[in-house]
């Protein structure tokens, strides 16, 4: 009985220590996050027509708008 207890209890051990999968978990959140980011980001540029220097110029006439100045 007390053979059989210790085997169960190793093999409860070796599949809840296994952290494989969680770190497969976090890098597909990590690529996630990165692709949609890429995704926002060309989406910007594209519909503003002067590519990321118009981009920026609207951001700061945004910016000085709420501002007042």
């Amino acid at each position: 009985m007390k053979n059989s207890c210790s085997k169960l209890y190793s093999k409860v051990l070796t599949y809840t220590s296994n952290e494989r999968g969680s770190q497969a978990l976090e890098w597909i959140g990590v690529a996630a996050v990165i692709i949609t980011i890429v995704t926002l980001l060309s989406t910007a540029v594209s519909n503003s027509g002067d590519g990321v220097e118009g981009m920026v110029q609207s951001i700061f006439q945004k910016i000085q708008d709420m501002i007042g100045g």
